[in-house]
């Protein structure tokens, strides 16, 4: 009977909810929260009130007091603030109808859909509310009262550490609707007047981790064409939205002339936030939190930008980070810093490694001391080191480079072959191989979970298995595939085969049937032209870039003129070889004649 239930299910369902079906074959079982450790000789937290206080007391910990305390004044404007302008009709239900109705509702239970449903009634009412809330700087009590579910980090080994969990913020949703208008208008003027260097991917609109890793990866290229190894050193700002300092986070956005409303708005949404913890579907009771900024809000990635923007303008005063003499020698590059949210990367260019390594230990102290200030630490265990070059003409690729701690003490941070980063795979040579290879077992283990909900007999529509395919998995196979697609057989050839295994699944054909055929009847095309495809969608994407974007100003001035021949003539561009993003704009070329 059981089976006979699931098969109907599977063959009933319509496209629109396919994805409800796919979370049967996750393999994830829901068990329940063991004992938690509370520290050596404490004991065990068994009882659910114990776990409440034990995730609460490690993940909602206090940000440590500044060194300097900053207070903010926000009885009066700055000079020459910017201006602001209430919030429209219009601007409310475009924030509300981009959002996913699936999302969850929170405490209150009101879920996006229910506000849709309303809009034709209360759509003034609403509008009015938002533009009281935005010009008194003020957000309702109730809207600050949250649901945190405790959920397991995957792959790890201990789950009785409470750092093996993550809590997840559930907000209600009018309030994240409010939260949302905010955070797009601060976004707006953060691009519309330059307010944080543009090395800070994260946070802001049309950015993403693709044009951080596509900046990297160009920059590398630029290096070895002017023969030069650059070295890269990776970390990551440990629990870095729980120690935002409110007072600070206020005067980082007045000093970039955000309206007092705004000033306001955060003072208020940040001040007297509860949450309830939510451990095994059962939920605990409501209790102050006093951290940095919740995770989960929509707000919340742009307020952490403007945390991080003074550590973005450090590097550009040359002063900061002076060239020792003796090493002007192996003609090395300033010392330069990515970001995306917390996730940063430190790079510089010389002939040498060894001047790279002492130039990286260097700025390292600086980004330090830099983060005490700001009341932040560096995660010790997310640090990486790797030295991007094809030859060891440089010096050795292998060496470690050691970093001084706040508290004198020296570490060693070895060399990897891979390093992952903004879930990407690098090696030293730029081939991606490794990377190829994890995307195609991850898509792999996805094929053999959806091949679970059909077979010749029963199950799933084979329009549905489609869907599937070109939602779930092709995704996983193609992520990042702007910066590591370069016609390769080697990487073709990879994901061809896992290709393959679908269009099998898909037609219910046997093995000795030829793939072209099965392309043709499941309406795939082979997968280097969907490569290809993507490829040319990226170099389309250029033209909607920011002009502030450091993507566009890796790329020569005659990239607007739109002709293949001006980039031959440019002698902007590094002359040997041509780079990835360069190869990507060429291709927008194309499609534009």
């Amino acid at each position: 009977m059981k089976r006979t239930w699931a098969n109907q299910i599977l063959e009933d369902i319509s496209s629109q909810d396919v994805w409800s079906v796919r979370k049967w074959t996750t393999g994830y079982h829901n068990y329940p929260m063991p004992a938690l450790t509370c520290g050596q000789g404490i004991p065990l937290a068994i009882t659910l009130e114990e776990k409440y206080d034990i995730l609460r007391d490690t993940l909602y910990q206090k940000p440590p007091p500044l060194p300097v305390p900053v207070v903010t004044n926000l009885t009066q404007r700055v000079p020459n603030e910017l201006p602001y302008t209430e919030i429209t009709h219009m601007e409310v239900s475009e924030a509300l109808f981009s959002t996913n109705s699936n999302t969850a509702s929170g405490p209150s239970q009101i879920t996006y859909t229910l506000i849709k449903w309303a809009w034709p009634i209360a759509a003034n009412l609403i509008t009015a509310l938002f533009q009281r809330c935005l010009n008194m700087g003020y957000y309702p009590v109730q809207w600050r009262q949250a649901v945190v579910v405790a959920l397991r980090k995957p792959n790890k080994a201990d789950y009785s550490q409470p750092r093996a969990y993550c809590l997840i913020t559930l907000l209600k949703c009018l309030g994240k609707l409010l939260e949302k208008i905010v955070a797009k208008r601060l976004s707006y003027m953060v691009g519309r007047h330059e307010l944080i260097l543009e090395t800070q991917f994260g946070g802001w609109s049309n950015s993403s981790t693709i044009d951080i890793a596509m900046t990297f990866v160009h920059d590398v290229h630029t290096a070895w064409n002017q023969n030069m190894v650059i070295s890269a050193l990776t970390f990551d700002i440990k629990g870095f939205f729980d120690f935002v300092n409110h007072q600070r986070l206020l005067s980082e956005m007045q000093k970039r002339y955000i309206p007092l409303e705004y000033l306001k708005w955060t003072a208020n949404f940040l001040d007297k936030c509860k949450a309830a913890i939510c451990v095994d579907g059962i939920r605990g009771s409501s209790k102050p939190v006093k951290n940095g900024i919740p995770q989960g809000s929509p707000v919340s990635p742009i307020l952490a930008s403007f945390y991080s923007a003074g550590l973005l303008e450090v590097f550009q005063d040359v002063n900061a980070l002076p060239i020792p003499e003796h090493l002007k020698a192996t003609k090395p590059t300033n010392t330069g810093i990515l970001m995306y949210v917390d996730d940063s990367k430190l790079t510089v260019s010389s002939t040498s490694i060894a001047s790279n390594i002492t130039l990286l230990a260097e700025t390292y102290k600086i980004v330090d001391q830099w983060l005490w200030k700001a009341g932040l630490t560096l995660d010790q265990d997310k640090r990486k080191i790797m030295y991007y070059t094809r030859h060891k003409k440089y010096g050795d690729p292998t060496t470690h480079i050691e970093l001084t701690e706040r508290d004198g003490s020296k570490t060693k941070i070895l060399v990897t072959p891979t390093i992952q980063w903004l879930g990407i795979h690098f090696n030293r040579k730029l081939l991606f191989n490794e990377h190829v290879k994890k995307l195609s077992a991850k898509a792999e283990a996805a094929i053999g979970c959806i091949a679970m909900l059909s077979n010749t007999i029963w199950g799933l529509l084979h329009l549905n298995l489609h869907t599937l395919y070109r939602t779930c998995v092709l995704p996983i196979m193609t992520y990042a595939s702007a910066i590591w697609w370069r016609k390769k057989e080697i990487h073709a050839k990879a994901l061809r085969r896992v290709q393959n295994q679908v269009l099998h699944i898909i037609c219910a054909a046997f093995r000795t049937i030829p793939t072209q055929a099965l392309e043709v009847e499941a309406a795939i095309p082979p997968i280097h032209l969907h490569l290809d495809y993507l490829e040319r969608k990226a170099g389309i994407r250029l033209n909607r870039l920011s002009i502030a974007n450091p993507v566009l100003h890796r790329l020569p001035p005659a990239w607007s003129h739109s002709r293949y021949s001006t980039y031959q003539q440019s002698t902007d561009h590094p002359s040997k070889g041509t780079t990835q993003l360069l190869r990507i704009a060429v291709h927008t070329d194309h499609t534009h004649e």
